[in-house]
Order: C-alpha cells, then structure tokens, then sequence
C-alpha cells in the first residue's frame, strides 16, 4: 500500500575519511600545509550475514602517533562472540585485545563473558562475567556481573574484583537505562 514499507535494508559496508586541517593561525602565518594537518580519521565496516568487521585508525600528523581499533564479530540465534584490537601508541596501557562471548540459555536468561590481554605485558588483565535476566515483556533487565582487574602497584599484584547487580528499565524501543545499581 506505502511505498516506504514494502522492503527492508541493510547496511552492508561503509568507509569514511576526514582530516583535519588548520585554515587560520595568527602566530604562525607561514605553516606549510603539511604543517597545517591535524588528524586523519579512516573508518569502515562490512557487514556479511551474520558477520561483521569494523575498522578505525586515527592517525596524529603532529605526533606521528595513532590509535587502531579492530573489532570482528558474528551473531547466531542464541550466541554471539567478538574479538577486538585496541592499539594506542600514545599509551601502552590501552593496547590489548578483547574477547566477549554472549549466550543467550532462552528468551529471558543471557550469560556473557570477557577477557581482556594487554599486549606489552602479555598477559591477561581483565576479566568478567555476567548474567541477565530479561522478562518476556521487556520493560526491565536484571543484570548481575563479577569482574576482576589485575593491576601492579609498586611491583606488587593487587586484585581488584567487584560484583555488580543493576536494573535498567526499558524507556523506548530497545534502549536500556540504568535506573539501580550496586558496586560490591
């Protein structure tokens, strides 16, 4: 009957660059335009099925540093994984990869869990997991998560574990919000 409802679309890739650039400077009139660039942004994605990959790089022309983030993932009908690479040459405490796992055991109950690897110091440095309870109407969420960090404070390993229990309410169309929560 309507033209805007009789198909559906998906978006199966997309790419976009910007860069940065200094038009006006009063101290430094005689900048070249190499000398005038800022930041370069490149990110883009593909979308296959049920798989899915992202890129972005954001490259500093002043600095000649970047941060890279990588992420692949795939959904089935009751599980989902993803794994990720997070590069910062300006901080090596965020250079690690992500490992996220989401199974859902049926309609209302989900568990999930995570590891995160620092890439400098090879080794595991942060873990979780987790569980939800998602009631059929899906007005509200209850969400209780365990994780653990791992830090060195003066050459000695301090553990850094919580418990989290949180009820998020469902405001509008699929968005969760936090209106409860604990930290233990």
């Amino acid at each position: 009957n309507y033209q805007l409802d009789n198909y559906d679309y998906k978006k199966v890739a997309w790419f976009y660059i910007s860069q940065g650039l200094i038009l006006e400077d009063e101290t430094n009139k005689e900048l070249t335009t190499s000398e005038r660039l800022t930041r370069l942004a490149i990110m883009g994605g593909l979308n296959f099925d049920k798989f899915q990959f992202n890129l972005s790089e954001y490259y500093f022309h002043t600095e000649s540093k970047h941060i890279t983030q990588l992420s692949l993932s795939q959904s089935m009908d009751r599980f989902e994984y993803q794994i990720g690479l997070n590069y910062d040459s300006f901080a090596s405490e965020r250079r690690y990869f992500t490992a996220d796992i989401d199974f859902e055991l049926n309609d209302t109950f989900s568990f999930r869990t995570g590891y995160y690897y620092d890439i400098d110091l090879e080794r595991m440095y942060e873990s979780y997991i987790g569980s939800r309870y998602n009631p059929l109407n899906n007005c509200w969420v209850f969400d209780v998560e365990y994780r653990q960090k791992d830090e060195y404070v003066n050459n000695k390993l301090k553990l850094d574990r919580s418990i989290a229990l949180k009820i998020l309410i469902n405001y509008n169309a699929k968005n969760f919000d936090s209106v409860f929560g604990v930290t233990l």
